[in-house]
């Protein structure tokens, strides 16, 4: 008489094992994913009011005195944007202002923030140079550019 064995086997517990990691691979990509967009929002987000912040600086300023933010490269922090409990631990955003005289009364006003995400850069690379030079460069493309 044979008695039948209520264990798994070698076999059965492999095709276990490549079921579960099978299940969790495809789960930890999307969180990688996921995480990746959070980081892109957020950044998205900060050099938003980021421009807006310096548009409405350049807006306080008397007319005649736009044209000294032609080609300035400035470098907002999140603290001076967000409250102090809420800062990025990982910072690197240039902003660019260009000043396009439209008429002798109307002048456009462009403001255009680049970042590194990770390896990744939103914008120009020129713009993270040690002394860059908007005044050589063609303007960057960013998702993040406010003209008024």
């Amino acid at each position: 008489m044979m008695i039948k064995s209520k264990s798994l086997t070698f076999v059965e517990l492999i095709i276990a094992i490549v079921i579960l990691v099978g299940s969790i691979i495809p789960i930890a990509y999307s969180y990688s994913v996921f995480m990746g967009s959070i980081r892109l929002s957020k950044d998205v987000s900060f050099t938003s009011r980021a421009a807006s912040a310096k548009v409405e600086d350049i807006r306080s300023e008397n007319f005649d005195d736009v044209d000294s933010y032609n080609n300035q490269v400035f470098y907002p922090h999140p603290d001076d944007i967000y409250p102090g409990d809420i800062r990025s631990q990982y910072f690197d955003y240039r902003g660019i202002v260009y000043v396009d005289d439209i008429s002798a009364k109307l002048k456009q006003v462009t403001v255009i923030i680049c970042w590194r995400q990770g390896q990744r850069t939103i914008g120009a690379d020129w713009v993270f140079d040690d002394n860059p030079s908007p005044s050589t460069h063609p303007r960057p493309h960013s998702p993040v550019t406010i003209t008024t």
